[in-house]
């Protein structure tokens, strides 16, 4: 049971750390298209936010 509960926790930190990563290269991919310097792209996306 113990093994199973592992492997679950080791599941769901691994699909956090895909979307994370595939968040980050969506966020770089839309930062290059706009053409964009990462502090621009950093402040439009806090703006977003508000």
């Amino acid at each position: 049971m113990a093994q199973a509960r592992a492997f679950a926790a080791a599941a769901a930190r691994h699909d956090r750390a895909q979307w994370h990563q595939q968040e980050a290269a969506t966020a770089t991919a839309v930062r290059m298209a706009m053409g964009a310097e990462p502090a621009a792209f950093t402040k439009y996306l806090n703006d977003l936010t508000r």
